[in-house]
């Protein structure tokens, strides 16, 4: 129903949700594999770097939220 709005904060918050989320369905070869046809290696370098990008990103943002907590 946000998704439908033609604009506003709901709208904002759908758009920022979407950047946010990863696109996982770009690390899934499982429709080629099924079929015996092997991935191009540079689509595996180039979906590897994403998902080791993104991994980043989540490690550094998990570093800098723990930084400032005192255990």
């Amino acid at each position: 129903m946000v998704a439908n709005s033609e604009g506003g904060v709901g709208k904002a918050v759908v758009d920022l949700l979407y950047y946010l989320c990863p696109n996982l369905e770009m690390l899934n070869i499982k429709g080629q594999a099924a079929v015996g046809v092997s991935a191009a290696p540079e689509y595996v370098m180039l979906a590897s770097l994403y998902g080791l990008l993104y991994a980043g990103v989540l490690v550094t943002g998990a570093c800098l939220v723990f930084q400032r907590r005192d255990f």
